[in-house]
């Protein structure tokens, strides 16, 4: 399911706070299921493997949502937007850290 067009601030608030809401949610799961594995506990860090998948489908849709609106996004909420991109290093990494671990444990 996409979003509608952005067509004004109102909207350009709702989807970036969606898109940061996933992206933070994700980030908690990820960040436990790496520390689960790296610390030998599989089972543990496997149990939160359903939520994974459902959280990144929605921060995937979240993204293209933003990325079909990024001009909307840009112009109406432009602090919202710099806020979320510079969040984005540190999910990056949490991101990458995660496929290593679980790169490690197979």
């Amino acid at each position: 399911m996409t979003a509608p067009p952005v067509n004004g601030r109102e909207d350009a608030e709702r989807l970036l706070a969606r898109l940061s809401e996933v992206m933070d949610a994700l980030a908690f799961v990820l960040d436990a299921e790496t520390l689960h594995i790296a610390s030998g506990r599989i089972r543990e860090g496997l149990a939160a493997e359903a939520r994974k998948a459902e959280l990144s489908a929605a921060y995937l849709l979240a993204l293209q949502d933003c990325r079909a609106n990024l001009v909307a996004l840009s112009r109406f909420a432009p602090d919202r937007l710099k806020v979320f991109r510079a969040a984005q290093g540190p999910f990056e990494r949490i991101v990458e850290r995660n496929l290593s671990v679980l790169a490690s444990a197979r």
